[in-house]
């Protein structure tokens, strides 16, 4: 968020009210993050992003960074939860873009789409696109 302060700051050109931003593998983490946590964005885009933790470790393993967490994801089932992007969907606001590709093994088709029945609860429905 920083950077994108210092953007809107610094630089005359810079539109605040256009600004958007995209991020793919661990950006699109950081985006899925971000979209609960900030509304300072017209529109965001998430390609291979991981929306629920606890769902990548359940079907992957310990796969989950276990030093961002300070220990295992069953040793620690709160801090993955607070770093979980799913469990603040409720302040969800942006108009969001999810890209998912079938080959990429860290964010499967289905696991990028698991985020539509919690947006839909909300009426808030990104947009999906889907590569093979």
């Amino acid at each position: 968020m920083a950077v994108a302060d210092h953007i809107l700051t610094d630089l005359p050109y810079a539109d605040a009210s256009r600004m958007t931003a995209a991020g793919g593998s661990y950006g699109g983490y950081m985006i899925d993050w971000m979209l609960g946590h900030t509304q300072r964005f017209k529109a965001l885009i998430s390609h291979a992003g991981v929306y629920d933790l606890e769902r990548v470790r359940r079907h992957r393993g310990a796969v989950v960074p276990v030093v961002g967490i300070g220990g295992t994801p069953w040793d620690k089932p709160e801090t993955t939860a607070k770093w979980s992007p799913n469990n603040y969907v409720k302040d969800f606001h942006t108009p969001t873009l999810v890209v998912a590709a079938s080959w990429i093994s860290a964010c499967r088709t289905t696991r990028a789409w698991s985020s539509s029945p919690h947006c839909k609860c909300r009426k808030f429905r990104p947009n999906y696109w889907s590569s093979r």
